[in-house]
């Protein structure tokens, strides 16, 4: 990806799990977004973390994963998910600033 940022075409929202209290007293697990902002999303034939295949010709994978980019400059909140077009994805590998420097790459796997 070069410098164009016309990719950025996407809105992903940052999400983070808070413990906060129920209905009988005690505390439940809820997440909470903390963050939007655009990015360019690509669906992965391999996830690069391990160049496992995860999906071949004829047959789709029950989840997909994503490549996920967004412009240096933007600071990024501690998360484990994103929502992109109402789908939550697990975020699966630390963001990496890319040898230009102007791009934050992470990748993603939808959560079932």
């Amino acid at each position: 990806m070069n410098d164009d940022i016309s990719k950025l075409n996407e809105r992903i929202t940052f999400r983070t799990k808070i413990s906060v209290p129920d209905d009988m007293g005690g505390r439940v697990l809820k997440w909470a977004d903390s963050q939007t902002m655009w990015a360019w999303v690509e669906p992965l034939r391999y996830n690069t973390v391990n160049m496992e295949r995860i999906e071949s010709e004829s047959k789709a994978p029950s989840r997909s994963v994503y490549r996920v980019r967004i412009r240096t400059g933007n600071e990024l909140p501690k998360a484990d998910q994103v929502k992109w077009r109402n789908k939550a994805m697990r975020i699966l590998t630390r963001p990496i600033t890319l040898p230009d420097r102007k791009w934050i790459e992470f990748q993603a796997i939808e959560e079932s």
